[in-house]
């Protein structure tokens, strides 16, 4: 099966390949699952899901013995999560959340593994949610105020693979807004024996682009990736951070387990500024490391 040059192609179920499935420089939109015995991703070519909408959610679950993406490509899922407001056909000044009901409003940031900023009008964000063990939900929306749209959230991506050569990027991050509230990131979730090469993994928040309005940045979404080997992999590629406005979005979740020694890390990175809250329960968990850099951290059990 080969999407090639600029073609487009959306599918409607589950696409499953027993050979190779090749994207060579087109677009491949799913609705859920797709299965192959090998993928290729190249020359400029992209893999994501279906935006979602008021009524139906989507999400792309997939599965293959290897997963190549070269330095030019990407799996994207980048703003097709849940609405933000005046998005898509949703009309208020809501955000759209877990379960596509309302969530943040007037100018806050959609939250998800972190908590969206609050903007101007000082109204809360939506409550974060998930497991950050198991990402397996969609980022959510951010609030609007006077007509502005806030951003979408990221989608979510749940890959299993014996081997994945990343040199390009696998992101779910938020759509940025003009003046209202960023979307949060959304999830991204891998299990893979070995995960190498240059490329990038994030789920960040999208940004409020224009200074001289009050929306806030969206919280950062969650990542999970489980491996037996990540040695070819800069694991400070791997990033959940909170978007930037009047107030900044907290970091989302980072989580990182070694499934050979069993050995847990975790990382709370807000680039480096200030930012919402990310609450996390700890209970009966034990890490090699837990790392913060900027934000504000919530734990809430024993280490």
């Amino acid at each position: 099966f080969k999407v090639s040059n600029s073609g487009n192609v959306a599918l409607t179920g589950d696409l499953v390949v027993t050979g190779e499935l090749t994207i060579d420089g087109g677009t491949l939109s799913g609705e859920k699952k797709i299965q192959a015995g090998s993928i290729v991703i190249k020359n400029s070519g992209t893999l994501t899901h279906h935006s979602t909408n008021t009524m139906n959610e989507y999400k792309l679950e997939v599965t293959t013995n290897t997963l190549s993406i070269d330095s030019t490509s990407k799996i994207d899922v980048g703003g097709k999560g849940y609405l933000g407001s005046y998005n898509g056909g949703n009309n208020s000044t809501k955000g759209r959340t877990l379960g596509n009901v309302d969530g943040s409003d007037n100018n806050s940031g959609g939250s998800y593994g972190g908590l969206g900023g609050i903007g101007s009008t000082n109204v809360s964000p939506n409550a974060v949610y998930g497991d950050f063990t198991n990402p397996n939900e969609l980022g959510s929306g951010g609030g609007g105020n006077s007509g502005y749209p806030g951003g979408n959230g990221g989608g979510l991506v749940r890959i299993t693979a014996d081997s994945i050569q990343l040199d390009g990027e696998i992101k779910g991050n938020g759509s940025d807004s003009f003046a209202s509230g960023g979307g949060s990131g959304g999830g991204i979730y891998i299990n893979a024996n070995s995960l190498s090469g240059a490329g990038k993994v994030t789920v960040n928040g999208g940004v409020r682009q224009h200074d001289a309005y009050g929306g806030a940045g969206g919280g950062g979404g969650r990542i999970a990736v489980y491996y037996s080997d990540i040695s070819g992999f800069n694991t400070a590629n791997i990033t959940a951070y909170g978007g930037t406005g009047y107030r900044n979005g907290g970091a989302g979740t980072v989580y990182l387990k070694d499934t050979v020694q069993g050995v847990e890390n975790i990382v709370f990175d807000n680039n480096g500024k200030s930012g919402n809250d990310t609450t996390i329960t700890v209970t009966g968990k034990t890490f090699e490391s837990l790392k913060a850099n900027g934000g504000s951290i919530k734990l809430v059990g024993n280490l």
